[in-house]
């Protein structure tokens, strides 16, 4: 502990002094470490590193400087070439993961580097003294506060104590865990992973969740819960056992039986997972059984061959091919992972596309492979959510609702009936109504109380409006502090140049989009206008591109240059703009948008 400006001073230099001191190594000491890492310095490259630095290029590496963070993998590249010759001369050994594998002598992290060896004396000082070799030519150190040794359950007392003796300040430490992973799983997998379901289980039992409604228990699950093996899964596979327990726990949190050996589970948890509009693979009748997908496009016109998609699949899937955006250049082909929405792969995703497979194998009725919307729409309804699940335990015939006799037969296809005759204002009055006609019978049946009919109908339409102006005044709320206040109106472009702006409309109902282009100079006087119009689109975001390859289109046909293009669709401007590669659904569209905006001279 120091104290006083003089002390806090020396301390400071002798920090820095230290640290940027040099270890003065000699010629041969650099060659030695260098000899084994392959030259990446090309002649251009040393030219421009044999040059004198400026004043501006000191100050902003001096800025950049940050003695407290890791070197990182780049830094220990020495030190692993060093690693890697030694083992490769049989200096040191290695392990195998496997009998007949490749061996690995160290594996380097974000601020950690992990040695392998065989535990014996002769091998320690082996290792030793590559990392003096690496210290003396490099000046980096190892931390001896954060350095221990981990032993094999095998290793004698006797070689323990030499080793740790050789190592002076090392410590024999426990690596149980690394990043919070068990760093050694035993013959019990279910053992190694069981606090998973002890730390769902402390949250399932915590006491602030014994007042949560069904849909705060749906928040729950989905946000918390869910997520808390998601880390372990991405790395390790879990034993079947334990995922079973898992949603054992889950299913009884759901129907309120956590704390009760008493209840009924009203339906199988793999079932409230369900994803719907999934279809099925039709036959092959037009193509050959080894036809590819080019042969399913319209020639050199980047579109699909209509025509011959729904000759070859069935309806709704020839529908969803023909909404799958196609590039309009020649660009490289990807490989995307399908299931995730950004086309990356996600723990998320290959837990449904399992779900499906399982689906699959066991077969499913004609019923369930359509594309069925009924769904969402009851869950974009602007209701309570405990309404929203109510209609669900209606449309499944969960919970008591089954015993309540009632005409009218499949509650799906009356709600299906609803939707074609109700705009959405009305079908919340209906499920609002609905619920309250379920809470009277109730109320009759233990209360033997029967309240007015009229009474009912217009406390639903009361409830309704207070729910949607509480709704209303938060989402506004909520607004102005997220969003600040921005003037969107029309701005004139720069002399001699013209701004071009582009929208798109999408109706999600018949698949069909139109899009509009109008370009003004200066002045703000029109010059042109077009719109078009294109069907089996089914997103937004593809509808702003082909509207943003629309505006690109006229301008090259009129051979208009300096050209402004603006829209509002930030999504679609922001993939655009950006120098990543995009791997998500509207990626051919993108990646050829992106070359023509790069080879305009505006």
């Amino acid at each position: 502990m120091v104290s006083g400006s003089a002390e806090i001073g020396r301390a400071f230099g002798h920090y820095f002094e230290k640290l940027f001191s040099s270890t003065e190594p000699s010629r041969a000491d650099l060659e030695g470490c260098l000899s084994s890492m392959e030259p990446r310095v090309t002649q251009d490259m040393n030219d421009m590193l044999l040059k004198n630095f400026s004043r501006i290029e000191v100050e902003e590496d001096m800025r950049q400087m940050s003695p407290l963070k890791s070197p990182g993998p780049d830094g220990f590249e020495g030190l692993s070439c060093l690693l890697n010759q030694s083992e490769r001369m049989g200096i040191i050994r290695g392990f195998q993961v496997a009998r007949g594998g490749i061996s690995k002598s160290h594996l380097l992290f974000t601020d950690d580097c992990i040695l392998f060896g065989k535990a014996t004396l002769e091998e320690w000082h082996k290792l030793q003294e590559i990392l003096k070799r690496y210290e003396k030519a490099l000046g980096q150190f190892p931390n001896k506060d954060k350095t221990s040794i981990f032993f094999n359950t095998n290793t004698s007392l006797v070689t323990k104590n030499n080793i740790l003796e050789a190592g002076g300040s090392v410590a024999c430490g426990s690596y149980d865990r690394y990043l919070g992973l068990p760093t050694v799983v035993g013959r019990s997998k279910f053992n190694t992973f069981r606090v998973l379901k002890e730390k769902i289980w402390h949250k399932i039992t915590s006491w602030k969740n014994n007042f949560l409604s069904l849909a705060g228990k749906e928040v729950l699950i989905k946000a918390v819960l869910e997520a808390i093996p998601t880390y372990t899964m991405s790395v390790f596979k879990l034993p079947f056992k334990l995922c079973n327990d898992i949603n054992n726990m889950f299913s009884k949190f759901w129907w309120g039986k956590h704390q009760k050996e008493g209840g009924i589970q009203w339906r199988k948890w793999e079932k409230m997972a369900r994803q719907e509009g999934k279809g099925v693979q039709s036959p092959i009748l037009v193509l050959r059984a080894d036809a590819k997908v080019e042969e399913l496009m319209g020639g050199n016109k980047g579109e699909w061959n209509e025509a011959r998609v729904h000759a070859v699949f069935e309806k709704e899937e020839a529908n969803q091919i023909l909404s799958i955006p196609v590039s309009k250049g020649r660009i490289e082909d990807k490989v995307v992972w399908g299931p995730s929405k950004k086309g990356v792969f996600s723990v998320r995703s290959a837990y449904y596309l399992q779900l499906d497979r399982r689906r699959w194998g066991k077969g499913e009725s004609s019923t369930e492979k359509q594309v069925d919307n009924r769904w969402k729409r009851i869950w974009e309804l602007e209701v309570p959510n405990m309404v929203k699940v109510f209609l669900w335990k209606v449309a499944n015939e969960l919970s008591g609702v089954q015993k309540w006799k009632r005409d009218g037969g499949d509650f799906l296809l009356l709600w299906e009936r609803l939707m074609e005759g109700l705009d959405r204002g009305k079908l919340e009055a209906v499920a609002m109504q609905l619920r309250k006609v379920w809470l009277r019978r109730n109320t009759f049946v233990f209360e033997n109380k029967l309240t007015c009919p009229k009474r009912l109908l217009l406390s639903a339409i009361e409830a309704l409006e207070d729910y949607k102006q509480a709704t209303r005044r938060n989402k506004i709320e909520v607004q102005e502090e997220a969003r600040p206040v921005h003037n969107a109106a029309w701005t004139r472009p720069l002399a001699e140049f013209v701004k071009v702006n582009w929208d798109a409309s999408l109706g999600l109902k018949r698949g069909k989009m139109g899009m509009g282009v109008i370009m003004r100079d200066e002045n703000g006087e029109a010059l042109l206008v077009a719109c078009d119009n294109k069907l089996n689109v089914q997103s937004a975001e593809v509808a702003e591109c082909h509207a943003i390859w629309k505006a690109l289109k006229v301008c090259s046909d009129l051979n208009v240059h300096k050209v402004i293009f603006e829209g509002d669709a930030k999504v679609v401007i922001a993939a655009v703009q950006s120098e990543e590669e995009d791997l998500s659904v509207i990626s051919p569209l993108v990646d050829v948008i992106r070359n023509v905006m790069r080879n305009r001279k505006d």
